[in-house]
This record gives C-alpha cells, sequence and structure tokens, in this order.
C-alpha cells in the first residue's frame, strides 16, 4: 500500500529502506521480479537500502557499498563482484563468500613469490603484466580466491587453470545442480570450492585442486586494498 501511495503522487526518487525484510523467501523472489518489473516501466530513480545482496545485484543498476559510513565502492553489479576494491566488498558480496588465506608477497633472487599455505608460486603465473609497489613486497597479505573459481581435478579445465593445492575434504554439501565442497586448511576458516553436483569426491580423500589464475585476488593485510585492480 505504501508503494502504491507512492507512485500515485509521481515523485522524482523513490526511496526504499529495506522493503522485502519482512517477507518469506518465496514472496521475497515473486516481490523483487516485480519491483525490477516496475522500475524499468516507471523509469524513475530509486534508492535502494538492503543488506541482502542477491536484491542488490538483481535490482541494482549502481551498488554502493558501506561499511561502517564509509564508503567502499560505487561500482555497477558486475564490476563490485568481479573486481572488488576492498576485502570487506569482497567478502559482502557472493555466496559462498570468497576464500580468504594468509599470504605473503616475497622477492627471491629478483622475482616475486607468493607463499600460500607453505606453497611457493611464481608471481608471473597469476599476474604475467602486473607490478606490485615495492611497498608490497616482503609482507603479509591476503589471497582472495571466489568457490566457484577453484575447481576439483575432474572438472579442471588444464589449459586455463593450474593445480593450486591438494587439501583434504571435510566436507560436501549438495545443493540439487551444484555442490560445495569444503576443505580442511588448518586454519580457522575451510577452503571452499563450488563444483559440479555429479562430483564423487569423497570426505577424508586428499584431492587436487585447481585454480584459474585470473581470478585472483590480492588484499593489503592492513587497509583491504585490493592490490590487483
Amino acid at each position: 500500500m505504501a508503494l502504491a501511495r507512492a507512485i500515485i503522487r509521481n515523485p522524482v526518487v523513490y526511496l526504499m529502506d529495506e522493503p522485502l525484510s519482512n517477507l518469506d523467501a518465496k514472496l521475497r523472489v515473486q516481490t523483487r521480479a516485480e519491483l525490477a518489473s516496475l522500475h524499468r516501466r516507471l523509469g524513475t530513480t530509486t534508492v535502494y537500502v538492503t543488506h541482502d545482496q542477491v536484491e542488490a545485484m538483481t535490482l541494482g543498476q549502481k551498488v554502493a557499498v558501506i561499511n561502517n559510513g564509509n564508503l567502499e565502492q560505487f561500482d555497477s553489479p558486475d564490476n563490485v563482484y568481479r573486481y572488488p576494491r576492498t576485502k570487506f566488498v569482497a567478502s559482502f558480496i557472493g555466496t559462498p563468500p570468497m576464500n580468504f588465506i594468509p599470504a605473503s608477497l616475497i622477492s627471491i633472487d629478483g622475482e616475486i613469490k607468493l607463499s600460500i599455505l607453505d606453497n611457493m608460486f611464481s608471481v608471473t603465473q597469476f599476474f604475467p603484466e602486473h607490478n606490485f609497489q615495492l611497498s608490497s613486497i616482503n609482507k603479509g597479505v591476503v589471497f582472495g580466491i571466489r568457490p566457484e573459481d577453484l575447481t576439483e581435478e575432474a572438472y579442471a579445465d588444464k589449459k586455463s587453470q593450474i593445480l593450486f593445492l591438494q587439501l583434504p575434504l571435510v566436507f560436501k554439501e549438495d545443493l540439487g545442480a551444484e555442490a560445495n565442497l569444503y576443505f580442511n586448511t588448518g586454519l580457522d576458516n575451510p577452503l571452499i570450492v563450488k563444483t559440479n553436483a555429479g562430483s564423487n569426491v569423497s570426505v577424508d580423500y586428499m584431492v587436487n585442486i585447481y585454480i584459474n589464475p585470473s581470478k585472483i585476488h590480492i588484499f593489503d593485510l592492513e587497509s583491504g586494498i585490493n592490490l590487483i585492480y
């Protein structure tokens, strides 16, 4: 009713503050589609406040991610997802959330290496055209990768992906069309891999995990700034 009253007044801007928060899951999806359709018909600028990342991604033409009153990023939904400017943005958008692993950038004989979970990678494997600032070398960083950019060996495209880690599977979450695999890293949080529902890997077995090197993120440990973009 409130929305109908607002439409009748033909305002210049609509302000919506979590309008779907009290709806059940099914009705929320239906109403979200109706709001998107309504916005296309009316063409009226709408400022929509939400903590629901799905609403932000599906309804927004531009998304402003705010953390403790600070604007972390203002961009298209696609850019917010693919090119997060900070670790906070990367953690807020995406389900399951982005994997974060403590890492280090180390200079060895003039070559920059990325150290992750006692594994050493040449930075040129991941970022052949990127030059890190000297202030980022020989210090701790946070390595980030989304679950869908990791693959178990059975589904890996070895032309575009490289072997990343070998870890034991601790839990498999079957979701019908897909599955989430949880691997023990020895840290507080598991490494999550989103994979095909037909995956037949077994709990407690070691699994080779492949990575899409073009999808990697490295965040400054202190500021949280993405050092890649």
